[in-house]
């Protein structure tokens, strides 16, 4: 059962280039609503959330998908994919934890942007077992990372089972649709233990199976999918928008039956209603990421997809240390009482994601690389 032979290194995925800078973009669009949305209507916020919040959907399935296809359909050394995934994910997870570990410990004092840090939140038993939470749960964002990195534990075997069940791919796909439903009904109607309900269900596996086994299945059949989408992507769209459209007005239904209180999202990241239209959105994301790397597409845009995918991981990491500093600024300048609520939200949006490039490019040219952002040094401007 365990994969033994040479791993297949399969060539890289163009189209995924373009997919990965805008599943950022919706990373830090959600983020920007959550901190910089006070001032706009709570029903918009509610409405926004639902269309950006598929962000963390697509980031899952871009990354099954990455993997998949990475290692081909047939056996690989297991030793190899350790090293490899636990280099890329696990130190930067761990260097990250610790940043945000003394990042949050700084206490704000007058005269922006001047920080003082506490010494009794870094050092001490409390301090200890806050670093130990912070670890095992991720902090805020970095939730994604602690379930990627159960995924990777598993993968070897959902890769063995899928490589040997070809036939039951369809099957697969939709039972993995079934059981997300399942799962966010059961979520939303209080069925599950308390203990897996809030903060832990976001940070467990079992959580997303759709977006992870759909992502290694659109793998495993890639070249007939991406024609398929290809030659249905009108429908594709319209589809999309319908159900883009029915999960925005479910924010406005309210009745006491249970029907209503399961298929109104008020926030809930989980909620049913809210997945055709996550689906539909991946399947869109997946068609620009092949617009943007047909043979018609202008290289200079073709490059900077590379270019914004390469750096998309450190604009992830670091999105956290900008917003903070951000709300400073709004905060101290009051201009969330002298700024239209939109301007606001498109600026947070810019900035955060425009630091987190330049932080990103400046990293990827320093030893810290491998540490900071898992990848390896590049010492020159120019990228092959």
């Amino acid at each position: 059962m365990s994969p033994t032979s040479g791993r297949v290194g399969a060539a890289r995925v163009e189209e995924l280039d373009a997919m990965r800078p805008v599943a950022q973009a919706l990373v830090i669009s959600t983020h920007a609503l959550i901190f910089f949305g006070a001032t706009a209507p709570s029903t918009v916020v509610q409405g926004l959330l639902i269309l950006t919040r598929v962000s963390r959907e697509s980031f899952f399935f871009i990354s099954a998908f990455a993997l998949t296809y990475t290692y081909g359909t047939r056996p690989f050394a297991l030793a190899t994919f350790w090293r490899r995934r636990w280099s890329s994910i696990l130190v930067p997870y761990l260097v990250w934890s610790v940043i945000y570990f003394v990042y949050t410990a700084a206490v704000a004092i007058p005269g922006f942007p001047y920080y003082r840090w506490s010494v009794g939140s870094l050092v001490g038993a409390a301090a200890l077992k806050h670093f130990a939470v912070l670890v095992l749960t991720g902090y805020y964002h970095l939730y994604f990372l602690v379930v990627l990195i159960q995924f990777f534990i598993v993968f070897p075997v959902l890769w063995w089972w899928l490589d040997r069940a070809r036939r039951w791919h369809g099957f697969t796909a939709i039972s993995s649709f079934l059981l997300q439903c399942a799962i966010d009904l059961a979520l939303r109607a209080r069925w599950l233990p308390h203990f897996y309900t809030g903060k832990l269900e976001t940070r467990v596996l079992v959580s997303y199976p759709l977006y992870l086994l759909t992502g290694m299945i659109v793998a495993f059949h890639y070249v007939e999918i991406k024609a398929w989408l290809i030659g249905h992507r009108v429908a594709i769209v319209t589809v999309t928008v319908l159900a883009a459209v029915a999960a925005l007005a479910s924010t406005h239904v309210h009745s006491p039956t249970w029907l209503a209180r399961y298929i109104a999202p008020n926030g809930d990241a989980f909620a049913a209603v809210a997945l055709p239209y996550d689906v539909g959105a991946i399947a869109v994301l997946l068609l620009f990421g092949v617009a943007s790397s047909s043979s018609f597409t202008p290289r200079w845009w073709r490059k900077t997809s590379r270019a914004l995918a390469l750096d998309s991981f450190g604009v992830y990491l670091s999105q956290m240390i900008w917003i903070p500093l951000l709300i400073r600024v709004v905060a101290r300048y009051h201009l969330a009482a002298r700024e239209p609520w939109p301007l606001l939200l498109i600026s947070a949006l810019v900035t955060t994601y425009v630091l987190g490039v330049v932080f990103s490019e400046i990293v990827r040219r320093t030893p810290l690389a491998p540490y900071v952002i898992g990848r390896a040094r590049e010492r020159f401007f120019v990228r092959g």
